[in-house]
């Protein structure tokens, strides 16, 4: 051994006591420091003070013995080992005390063996302390893992090759109970009849997969009485080489769902404006110019002397037909962001847009990065700046547009304010461009917050969490 033990000796004869620190010191097995006490005032205030590796005890003192100052000890150091080392004493006695928690025993005048009882002693102690600090982790982990699971809605079960239950956590048990009941218990059926006959057939081939050693997940969906969508993950469990059963994991999905739904129908109904909207532009410009020139050649036909002037005229109308083709064209087009950034597609829309307009520009990109950007991310937010491009151009009256572009890993935000005439939000209907903004938005769970009144410009707020 190479720490040092402390060793504290409960002893009334001094010579006694001599005798045990020297047979010790002679052992030469491990070094050693004393502390002797002769009564029970002494052994207490060496306990507090010495905070000894081992105690070594005679039987009997001054009002005052072993069994007392086991008992002490025990109460104070549990993991201290505790050897008597005493004078004749009955076998039946010693048997007591090593009930009672004595380490060992040794007999005065048969001290041979006392550092080997001593070293064997400290050895067990400390291989019995690492034992029950290992227990109390593995309990720890055990009730850690418990809390976890069984505060958790999410449902999870286990199951054996017979389809009978394993175990489950209490989300689980509420569940079946609810359905059933029932209160659910290990060994139970796990195919309870309360499902109807095609989910228990495709439960029962989902277990069979499992069985066959596939870890898969499966999308569950039970209409009544309560509409829910479970995701529902299983996972084989493996005895050596062999599938002994399978653990499962069931997530309800019905909120995920239900905002997939509003998601799909943001979408659709964005689209379907965006085909009203672009076919009122195929009507209102491209049709009415093409229209003018087929009037205009028809005139033609019956004015020979104006036909110079007339095919004038309708080349006009057909080159402002192609302009217009140009911008509806143009603005449908999916930009390219792998060859030009992302800034530069921005600042280019705002050039051709908004400067060609005669309206100034500032557009403040120093506070966003990119590359946190996801391409999809990338385009809703340059339709969403064409789209209000767009209103300010045609509605807004505007001499000054600022757009400030930011973001962080978490967080996109984009503030686009015009200094035109505003509008009363209160009483008049939010038109086509607005509602196209909000459908894109919704596709990634963004936001857009208008701030305007009449005289004092319109603000646009755009907010798309990046991190889900």
């Amino acid at each position: 051994m190479t720490e040092v033990l402390k060793i504290l000796i409960l002893e009334d004869s001094p010579y006694d006591a001599e005798e045990i620190m020297r047979r010790l010191e002679l052992s030469a097995k491990f070094e050693c420091g004393f502390r002797l006490a002769m009564n029970k005032a002494t052994y207490l205030q060496a306990l507090d003070e010495f905070c000894p590796s081992v105690i070594l005890s005679d039987h009997s003192l001054p009002q005052f013995d072993s069994k007392e100052a086991l008992t002490i000890a025990r109460e104070l150091f549990p993991d201290i080992p505790f050897i008597m080392v005493t004078g004749t004493i009955s076998e039946e006695f010693a048997i007591d005390m090593i009930k009672a928690g004595v380490d060992d025993y040794i007999l005065k005048d048969r001290m041979t063996r006392l550092p080997a009882a001593i070293i064997a002693s400290v050895q067990k102690r400390k291989v019995e302390t690492e034992r029950r600090r290992l227990e109390k982790e593995r309990e720890f982990d055990r009730n850690n893992l418990m809390a976890l699971i069984n505060n958790s809605n999410d449902l999870m079960w286990s199951v054996d090759l017979n389809l009978r239950l394993i175990t489950s956590n209490e989300a689980f048990d509420r569940v079946i109970q609810n359905m059933t009941g029932t209160t659910v218990a290990k060994g139970c059926d796990i195919l309870a009849e309360v499902f109807q006959p095609e989910q228990l057939a495709r439960f029962r081939k989902y277990y069979e997969r499992a069985f066959s050693g596939e870890c898969f997940t499966e999308i569950e969906h039970t209409p009544l009485p309560d509409n829910i969508w479970s995701e529902i993950s299983y996972c084989p469990i493996y005895s050596g080489d062999f599938v002994s059963g399978v653990a499962c994991f069931s997530r309800d999905i019905t909120q995920r769902k239900m905002v997939e739904k509003e998601i799909a129908r943001a979408i659709i109904k964005t689209q379907e404006e965006e085909r009203n909207y672009l076919g009122r532009e195929l009507h209102d410009n491209v049709n009415q110019l093409l229209a003018a020139a087929k009037m205009l050649l028809s005139v033609a036909k019956h004015n020979i002397e104006k036909i110079p002037e007339l095919i004038v005229a309708c080349q006009d109308n057909i080159e402002n037909a192609i302009q217009e083709n140009r911008k509806i064209a143009q603005g449908l087009v999916v930009p390219d962001f792998e060859s030009i950034s992302f800034q530069e597609q921005l600042l280019n829309l705002s050039d051709n847009m908004l400067k060609r307009s005669g309206i100034q520009v500032i557009m403040d990109t120093s506070g966003l990065q990119e590359e946190w950007l996801q391409n999809e991310q990338k385009l809703v937010i340059y339709r969403i700046v064409q789209e209000q491009f767009t209103n300010i151009v045609k509605h807004a009256g505007a001499g000054l547009v600022y757009v400030l572009l930011c973001n962080t890993p978490d967080e996109f935000k984009m503030n686009i304010f015009d200094n035109g005439k505003g509008m009363e939000t209160e009483t008049k209907k939010e038109g086509i461009g607005l509602r196209n903004i909000r459908g894109r938005l919704a596709i990634f769970n963004g936001t857009v917050d208008i701030r305007t009144s009449p005289g004092k410009g319109f603000t646009m707020d755009v907010t798309i969490p990046l991190t889900i």
